[in-house]
């Protein structure tokens, strides 16, 4: 028989693929085989299972983003195994999500790299999905040389959680970033209740200024820049429309009234340019979200 504990994972399991089947087709669990993309000499980008992680292979062994679960990991494996026949040595974690966190144990010989805040979530995890510790934990940037090429870690603030990782290899312009953003699609609502709005647009904004040739985000299947260009400027028309109601509440007479905009704003934002993106039917919880972000920070 079966551990409860274990079960329990499977469960888990079952139910995210089965969710992952109602998505659009564009997000759909898994194609029929993996996409790897060569973006430069060493660096890939392979995508399965409605995730995108980034490969550097290095002298003497091979970085990786975010396994994500063990399913996905066995054929991350054996998509590197096509690649180089050196071990994987290092696994960057994007942020502290157990859905992206998980499968780290089909690399033995991995160090796994995260952001310090991570430690705040990751004893919390319930179904024994996440790692049991970091090898690796870095405050505000973290390089490590791989021999062909260097791989920095760079920590802006709070995004997606609060251990939210931007992973850049200047020389090649390659960045790969984890839920800030997706490609001409809304993330559904009811998966932005750890995101704080205002940080991933100062995040964005940021890297925008970056000189790219590649923009990997973990739930998209192109690298294009133009993509993250796209969304910097959604996220910047979204609080253009939602700051300033707020601000004049807040200055007012009464300023407990910015919390009632919480509900009432989101049924008057329309952002019609964004309305042929897929999920644009989720535009009332970016709005409510971002009107929390501004109001309460959270």
């Amino acid at each position: 028989m079966i551990s409860v504990r274990l079960w329990l994972k499977r469960a888990v399991m079952v139910s995210f693929m089965l969710c992952a089947s109602m998505v659009p087709h564009s997000a759909a669990w898994a194609q029929d085989a993996p996409i790897v993309s060569k973006l430069s000499k060493n660096i890939y980008s392979i995508y399965w299972g409605f995730f995108n992680s980034l490969v550097v292979i290095g002298k003497k062994g091979v970085l990786i983003t975010d396994p994500a679960n063990n399913n996905r990991a066995a054929v991350l494996k054996a998509e590197i195994a096509k690649l180089t026949d050196l071990p994987v040595t290092y696994i960057v974690l994007s942020h502290e999500h157990f859905d992206h966190v998980g499968g780290v144990s089909a690399f033995p010989q991995a160090k796994l790299v995260a952001q310090k805040n991570i430690h705040a979530v990751l004893p919390l995890d319930p179904l024994d999905l996440a790692p049991d510790d970091i090898d690796i934990t870095f405050e505000n940037k973290y390089t490590i040389n791989m021999g062909t090429t260097d791989v920095e870690m760079h920590f802006m603030g709070a995004g997606d959680g609060v251990a939210t990782t931007v992973v850049y290899l200047p020389w090649e312009g390659v960045i790969f970033t984890a839920d800030l953003y997706e490609d001409k699609r809304l993330t559904p609502a009811s998966f932005l209740d750890d995101t704080n709005m205002l940080g991933v647009r100062r995040i964005l904004n940021r890297i925008g200024q970056w000189p790219l040739k590649h923009a990997v985000t973990a739930h998209s299947k192109s690298t294009s820049p133009q993509i993250l260009r796209d969304n910097i400027r959604y996220f910047n028309d979204l609080y253009d429309a939602v700051y300033p109601p707020i601000a004049k509440a807040a200055a007012s007479d009464n300023p407990f009234a910015m919390f009632g905009l919480l509900d009432s704003l989101p049924g008057t934002v329309t952002l019609d340019e964004y309305s042929d993106w897929d999920g644009y039917e989720h535009l009332f919880g970016h709005v409510r979200r971002m009107a929390l972000s501004i109001i309460h920070g959270g």
